[in-house]
């Protein structure tokens, strides 16, 4: 059984989506599929695709927490935060809007502070690896993504890698787990 989680905003509502209320769809798709349709989750693949990723990282999160584990993970195209996304983002690949605030500190923390749902998918993974007893996460990113650069993706691995040792692991021995 697979549970995707593809969130592009189509539907019927009128009112505005809030990370908060999409994570709290994203629980009760889930709570559905082990409840009514009685699927255990050790047989539950979640996946996310853009920003399903982040929805996935948080709904999986939410599981983690509570001592579930899925059968699997897994995250295509996914993003570190929006407000890291947003100074990397080019239209279509090529037209880069928003990139003089990713070299200017200042600038990022300007931008960052009009964000309103941040998303941070980052720390999430990370306290998913965390309190995981058998997690099987898979991040999949083409490297010629024109949306999402394929380095956010090398930034999820990171802090997953990051978080399997106490106080993280150096550059040498990141590269070494990478390869």
């Amino acid at each position: 059984h697979i549970l995707a989680i593809d969130y592009r905003g189509f539907g019927l509502s009128t009112g505005s989506p809030t990370e908060e209320g999409v994570i709290i769809d994203g629980v009760a798709a889930v709570n559905w599929a082990m409840q009514v349709a009685q699927v255990p989750p050790e047989r539950i693949v979640i996946v996310g695709q853009s920003l399903g990723t982040a929805v996935t990282s948080a709904v999986v999160e939410h599981f983690t927490e509570k001592g579930m584990d899925f059968a699997g993970v897994v995250l295509v195209a996914g993003f570190t935060s929006i407000p890291n996304l947003l100074t990397g983002y080019s239209i279509l690949g090529y037209i880069p809007i928003l990139s003089p605030f990713g070299t200017h500190p200042a600038l990022q923390r300007l931008l960052a502070s009009y964000v309103v749902d941040e998303w941070p998918s980052v720390t999430r993974i990370a306290n998913i690896v965390r309190q995981s007893k058998k997690l099987r996460l898979f991040i999949i990113h083409s490297k010629d993504d024109p949306e999402i650069p394929w380095s956010h993706s090398e930034g999820l691995f990171a802090a997953a890698a990051n978080a399997t040792t106490d106080g993280g692991m150096d550059t040498d021995l990141f590269q070494k787990i990478k390869a």
